[in-house]
């Protein structure tokens, strides 16, 4: 359940411990996002696709089958951010994705956003750019900056 900024306010007078919100812990991030979504992507909607479309050239390979279906996770991840604050890998591992006044995401921006994170985080998953992008962002991370995606779109990760 998200944390509204009037009760981070509350919170924070009553003394009661509140959720920080942090931009450095990229780990939590890379394993919510790559180790849990993707694969829930990767070995749930594939092969649901490959049952759908069994001649698809995309398909025809595990990356292309992989690739495809992080495409088609994207409106599902959109879907979680919008209704929950959260996805199955960022409530594993305590984290929420809220604007900077507490409200969650819009369906439309939380898809943007998810687009802005495979894109400029895991470099679209083509050969050897995953490398680049993936540091990048570590380093952004590390010198306490927020992630590119979520700098331009105006959220915090709130662990």
């Amino acid at each position: 359940m998200p944390v509204t900024k009037a009760e981070l306010q509350a919170a924070s007078l009553s003394g009661v411990a509140q959720p920080s919100v942090s931009t450095n812990k990229p780990w939590h991030r890379c394993f919510a996002r790559i180790l849990f979504d993707y694969n829930i992507a990767a070995w749930v909607i594939g092969p649901l696709l490959r049952k759908l479309a069994p001649t698809s050239s995309a398909l025809s390979s595990t990356y292309g089958m992989i690739w495809v279906a992080v495409v088609a996770w994207l409106p599902l991840e959109a879907g979680l951010l919008s209704r929950f604050g959260t996805t199955p890998g960022k409530y594993l591992l305590g984290l929420r994705v809220l604007r900077k006044d507490g409200t969650r995401p819009s369906f439309a921006d939380a898809f943007v956003r998810g687009v802005s994170a495979w894109a400029n985080g895991c470099g679209l998953f083509l050969p050897v750019v995953p490398i680049f992008t993936m540091l990048g962002q570590y380093k952004r991370l590390r010198a306490g900056r927020a992630a590119t995606w979520d700098e331009s779109g105006g959220y915090d990760v709130v662990h």
